[in-house]
């Protein structure tokens, strides 16, 4: 499928990306309507860089965690072991593994 008419879109992730290997790791929240590309968007703008990608559902925390676990282990390999019982002690990982790791 074709990605027509988001260069400008593009250019302003493409350029977040710049200042992360600048200055290290940061945080990129993108919202707006329903069903507009906004996942494509992300993933179309960073397909050859070394990203995270988290989906928020509806899902009990527990299971949210797990499913982000795997998308670290699925990108990083094995870099921890167990399992994250809050966001907190998840985003302490990340923010830790993150100075370590480009």
């Amino acid at each position: 499928m074709k990605f027509y008419n988001r260069e400008k879109p593009l250019s302003v992730l493409r350029s977040f990306y710049k200042i992360v290997e600048q200055k290290g790791s940061r945080l990129l929240v993108v919202t707006g309507r329903r069903r507009i590309g906004k996942t494509r968007l992300v993933i179309e703008a960073f397909k050859d860089q070394n990203y995270l990608y988290f989906f928020t559902k509806k899902k009990r925390i527990n299971d949210l965690l797990a499913e982000w676990a795997e998308e670290v282990k699925e990108k990083f390999g094995q870099v921890f072991y167990g399992r994250f019982e809050n966001f907190e002690t998840f985003l302490t990982f990340l923010f830790d593994f993150s100075k370590k790791n480009k």
